[in-house]
């Protein structure tokens, strides 16, 4: 995409720009991790309310997938909302198939989707892309964390 946009720039009749707090990233570490939008300290820092929707970190939780197997990989996924406007800020995976699953929810990000929107997504079952759209809270129970005005409430 950056060369593209240099392309486009110098070469074209269009300007074109990357926005890179939505470009999605995986690091291909033993568990992988995928993310994509801001951090939980960078969307409360731009952002004054943020909801922190959040499973497995703890430690021990394994998601569905895993049900009818002897693996014993866990999973933590962390969706961050702008609770003024629902929309999604970020998303982050640690677990299986993490960068696979990222690339997906980053043109998600892309095209602002919103925390009803995941939550109205039918879920694919067994996977563990689906511990994203039906992650503990996103539906009706409140956020792991949550902060107003720039500062957490405690819980």
């Amino acid at each position: 995409q950056e060369a593209m946009a240099f392309l486009h720039n110098v070469y074209g009749t269009k300007k074109y720009s990357i926005d890179y707090e939505t470009v999605a990233s995986a690091v291909f570490t033993q568990p992988p991790m995928g993310t994509c939008g801001l951090t939980e300290e960078a969307a409360v820092k731009k952002y004054p309310d943020v909801d922190v929707f959040l499973d497995g970190d703890g430690g021990g939780w394994q998601a569905e997938f895993f049900n009818f197997t002897d693996s014993k990989e866990e999973l933590l996924v962390k969706v961050i909302v702008n609770a003024c406007d629902d929309k999604v800020l970020g998303i982050h995976i640690v677990g299986k198939d993490a960068g696979e699953i990222m690339q997906g929810f980053g043109a998600a990000i892309k095209c602002g989707v919103t925390k009803q929107q995941l939550f109205d997504t039918v879920a694919i079952h067994p996977t563990i892309a689906e511990e994203l759209v039906c992650i503990p809270g996103i539906d009706m129970m409140p956020a792991a964390r949550k902060y107003r005005d720039h500062k957490i409430i405690p819980q």
